[in-house]
């Protein structure tokens, strides 16, 4: 099972790719990064960007499952406003692709991934470098969010 995990958002797009084996009990990460759309486009060039984005990384790594994060409340409305749109694009990308989709609320990602449901990104990234035997430390928090969501998916549902 291809697992891609994505931490959506209009300026930085998080996204990580892994493998897992269920008759090996194997992980392996595949693929992550940052989709970032330049900051002067318009909303519809940037939402566009990720979708083609995403499309193009379901087609390179034949991507059987789409996990990620579900909406949060927000003291900005502007900024879940833009969360939605991306996620909006990420979900349409991967049902065009039939891939089976899946959504987590960011305190069930803490929780399975470090136990603690309250955890901060540092504790989150943590767990995600060890569990996949990566250092993403010079990665922005997307692309380890986005990982989380991944091994969520795969400890939830694998």
């Amino acid at each position: 099972m291809i697992v891609l995990g994505v931490d959506p958002g209009i300026n930085n797009t998080g996204y990580g790719i892994i493998k897992y084996d269920s008759k090996k009990n194997l992980l392996e990460t595949v693929d992550y990064g940052v989709i970032s759309p330049k900051r002067n486009w318009t909303t519809p060039k940037k939402l566009s960007f990720i979708y083609d984005s995403i499309l193009n990384k379901i087609d390179e790594f034949n991507v059987d499952v789409l996990s990620l994060e579900k909406s949060f409340y927000g003291k900005n409305v502007q900024v879940i406003i833009t969360m939605s749109q991306a996620r909006a694009i990420v979900i349409l990308a991967g049902y065009k692709k039939g891939l089976d989709i899946f959504e987590y609320s960011p305190k069930e990602v803490k929780k399975v991934i470090t136990s603690y449901g309250g955890a901060l990104k540092s504790q989150v990234r943590y767990m995600v470098d060890t569990t996949l035997n990566i250092d993403t430390s010079k990665e922005k928090y997307d692309v380890s969010d986005a990982l989380a969501i991944a091994l969520c998916h795969v400890y939830r549902e694998g």
